[in-house]
C-alpha cells in the first residue's frame, strides 16, 4: 500500500490486489463441425466435397463446393488442417491427428482423391500416401481423438463427414457430409480450461483534492479532474479465458479512509449510481467494457458484460470489506474480455485533512 505524510492538504491513495478464483477444473470439448456450400463465419474449412453424397474430396471450388467447416469456441482460429506425408501427424504439432489417408500426389492439397482409413496396410500405405491431419492451435489442447462410429457421434464429439461402408483398408470410399450416411467419421478435441486475471497498475492516487471539484483517479497517482473514458481509466484489468463457463468480476473493500483516524472516511455511495457531485461526500467506481485485443471486438464481438449499478455514466460503490460487489461478468470462451475501471471521489469542504488510503481486492471466479 502506497501512503504519504499527513500534511495540511487532502491525498488519497487506493491499491489493489487481484485473486483468481476456480469452483473446480476440468477439459471441455472444444470443436464443432458442420458443412456448407458458403464460408461460415469463424468456422475454418478442413475440407471440400464434390457434393454432399457419394463424393470425393478435392481442392475447394466449383467442382468441390461443399464445404466441411470446424470452429472451436468464439473463433475459427482454433482449427487447421494440413495434408502431410508424415506417418505420425503428431510432428505437426503435439495435437494434429489423421482424420484420412488419400490418394494422388504427395504433399499437395487433395484433388479428385480416393480415400482410405488412416489405420492401413503398408501395402495400402502406398497407394494412399498423403495423411489430411486436422489439428488446434495452442499447445494447452489435447491431442484430437478421431474414431468411425455407426449412426451418430454422441459422447465422441463432433461429425467430420459420413460413409455409406467402412473405411478399411481396401480404400476408394466415398464419403458424404455428416447426416448421408451411417457410418461417422467422428473427432473430438479437448482443452484444459483455464482464467487469468490482469491488472494494468496496482496503485492509483486521486492527488489533492478541493470541495470545488471532482476528482478521478490516475495510475500516476496525480489524479485528474476531468472525467474519464475507457482509454483514460483509473485503471483496467484483464480477463483471458477458455472453456465453456461464465466468470464473475467483483471488487471487495472498504471506502477511502483517514489514516490517523478511520472513522473519518468517504461514503461510498451505495447501490444506487448517482451524479458525482463537487461539495459532497462520495466515493464511487464506474465500469466499462472492451476486448483485448481491440480486434476481437471486431470479429467475435463483446464477450464480457458490465453490471448494474456500475454500467452507467454515473457512479455506484457497494462494496465493503467483508462484502464483494459484482462488476461485471464474461464467457470463458477462448476470448479475452477487458473492464476499464474508472474511480471518482467528492469531499466536503469540512474533511479533516490528511491521508486517505483504502485496498480494493479484484476477485475473479468461474465455474466450470
Amino acid at each position: 500500500m502506497l501512503s504519504k505524510k499527513i500534511s495540511p492538504t487532502k491525498i488519497f491513495f487506493l491499491s489493489l490486489v487481484s485473486v483468481v478464483c476456480f469452483s473446480n477444473t476440468a477439459s471441455s470439448l472444444i470443436l464443432t463441425c458442420t458443412s456448407s456450400t458458403t464460408s461460415l463465419t469463424n468456422y475454418a474449412t478442413v475440407l471440400c466435397l464434390s457434393s454432399t453424397t457419394n463424393a470425393t474430396p478435392g481442392i475447394c471450388g466449383a467442382n468441390y463446393p461443399v464445404k466441411i467447416q470446424c470452429t472451436g469456441y468464439g473463433s475459427g482460429g482454433f482449427v487447421t488442417a494440413t495434408a502431410s506425408t508424415t506417418v505420425n501427424c503428431s510432428t505437426l504439432g503435439g495435437n494434429f491427428v489423421p482424420i484420412l489417408t488419400y490418394s494422388g500426389q504427395v504433399n499437395t492439397p487433395i484433388d479428385n482423391a480416393h480415400v482410405a482409413d488412416p489405420v492401413m496396410t503398408s501395402k495400402d500405405a502406398k497407394r494412399y500416401p498423403a495423411l489430411l491431419c486436422l489439428g488446434a492451435y495452442g499447445s494447452d489442447f489435447t491431442p484430437g481423438v478421431v474414431g468411425t462410429k455407426l449412426s451418430n457421434c454422441d459422447g465422441f464429439g463432433t461429425t467430420l463427414f459420413s460413409a455409406p461402408s467402412s473405411f478399411n483398408g481396401a480404400g476408394n470410399a466415398h464419403m458424404g457430409v455428416a447426416d448421408a450416411y451411417p457410418l461417422k467419421r467422428c473427432i473430438t478435441f479437448e482443452r484444459v480450461q483455464g482464467l487469468s486475471l490482469f491488472l494494468s497498475t496496482t496503485t492509483v492516487g486521486f492527488g489533492t483534492l478541493s470541495p470545488l471539484v471532482t476528482n478521478y483517479a490516475t495510475s500516476n497517482g496525480l489524479g485528474t479532474t476531468t472525467p474519464l473514458t475507457a482509454s483514460t481509466s483509473s485503471f483496467y484489468l484483464d480477463v483471458e479465458s477458455y472453456g465453456n463457463a461464465q466468470y464473475n468480476v467483483s471488487l471487495q473493500g472498504a471506502t477511502l479512509s483517514n489514516d490517523r483516524n478511520r472513522t473519518n472516511k468517504i461514503d461510498a455511495i451505495g447501490n444506487t449510481p448517482q451524479v458525482l457531485v463537487p461539495g459532497t461526500n462520495q466515493f464511487g467506481v464506474q465500469v466499462l467494457n472492451g476486448c483485448k485485443p481491440a480486434s476481437l471486438c471486431g470479429s467475435v464481438g463483446l464477450r464480457s458484460t458490465t453490471t448494474s449499478p456500475y454500467n452507467t455514466s454515473n457512479y455506484a460503490y457497494a462494496g465493503s470489506i467483508s462484502t464483494s460487489t459484482l462488476i461485471g461478468t464474461g464467457l470463458t470462451d477462448d476470448s479475452g474480455s477487458r473492464f476499464y475501471v474508472n474511480l471518482g471521489v467528492n469531499i466536503r469542504a469540512e474533511m479533516p485533512e490528511g491521508s486517505y488510503t483504502t485496498s480494493l481486492t479484484v476477485v475473479v471466479t468461474a465455474e466450470f
